[in-house]
């Protein structure tokens, strides 16, 4: 047995035993972790994936299973497992090299699925009907008038949240993942900075197109599940949006070298219903006429910030 063998065992079993410790935690707590942090659990085994690939990593990330499987509950286990194959798929990718829209996105679409079978799987076993929770909203929505009822569906609010918080999980993941394996001195693709996060040009067009046929539904006549899904697209057209209107204030605030109370009612104007409907804008405006890179343009040609 040689000594990175050796090494690879050693640090398999750490990262086995402190998946286990965020485990315990977890239960006596009062199944805290997994309420509000369920992608806690991935760092270690992503930690160990990022290190040794993926194939190496599966034995340790079983064994943290076997061992939580003796005091935890079986909806515990289903977090604790669908963490850990987050985890190991991507700290694999990102020991093979793959980009960071590759990683984000692996990891996006892992956290939706684990969502939507958290939401289906729970209700079921729980006796809980998901229709005539959705028929419910429906009659809410319905009672607020005909505008509450042709602006709003139940499904699409709840799908539309369920891709938010799964795409909220996949930053903290991604993020936080960037950050520990820079801190351990792991050989890892640098992020790019608020200047450099740019998309195409035939995003911002396609989120104008989304919200027209938004507008037009109370003209057009559409099916039900026609419309729920404009709907979906268009409240996930307006998160990205303001995402990127966010971005764009930010980056406006860093080069200008704003202070840190600008920085913190920046963070609190996000959250004002209102308010945050102009840093859509401003989002829609960075996608189409790419601010950011005339930002770049004005500090590289020291016009920045004048008329």
């Amino acid at each position: 047995m040689n000594v990175h063998s050796t090494r690879s065992m050693s640090e398999g079993a750490m990262m086995c035993a402190l998946t286990v410790v965020l485990a315990l935690l977890n239960r006596f707590s009062g199944f805290l972790l997994e309420s509000a942090f369920p992608w806690i659990y991935a760092f270690p085994m992503l930690i160990y994936a990022a290190r040794y690939g993926f194939r190496i990593a599966l034995l340790p990330a079983f064994c943290a299973c076997l061992c939580a499987l003796f005091f935890s509950s079986w909806t515990s286990l289903f977090y604790l497992v669908s963490a850990l194959l987050l985890g190991v798929l991507y700290g694999g990718l990102l020991h093979r090299g793959a980009p960071h829209a590759l990683l984000f996105a692996v990891t996006f679409l892992t956290a939706a699925v684990c969502n939507l079978i958290t939401m289906v799987l729970f209700a079921a076993l729980f006796g809980q009907d998901v229709s005539a929770d959705l028929a419910m909203i429906d009659q809410l929505l319905a009672s607020m008038g005909p505008t509450g009822a042709r602006w709003f569906d139940a499904r699409s609010i709840l799908l539309s949240f369920l891709l938010l918080l799964s795409f909220l999980q996949a930053i903290c993941v991604h993020v936080g993942a960037q950050l520990l394996l820079v801190r351990l001195k792991q050989n890892v693709h640098r992020m790019k900075n608020l200047l450099q996060l740019n998309a195409p040009r035939w995003l911002g067009s396609a989120f104008l197109w989304i919200w027209l046929l938004y507008l037009l539904q109370s003209v057009i006549e559409l099916q039900v599940d026609i419309r729920s899904l404009l709907q979906t697209l268009a409240f996930c057209a307006l998160f990205v949006s303001i995402v990127y209107g966010a971005l764009t204030a930010f980056a406006f605030l860093t080069l200008r070298r704003a202070g840190k109370g600008m920085v913190l009612l920046l963070y609190v104007l996000l959250f004002v219903p209102i308010i945050n409907l102009l840093f859509a804008l401003l989002g829609e405006a960075d996608l189409l006429f790419g601010l950011r890179r005339k930002m770049i343009r004005g500090v590289n040609h020291g016009t920045f910030g004048k008329l």
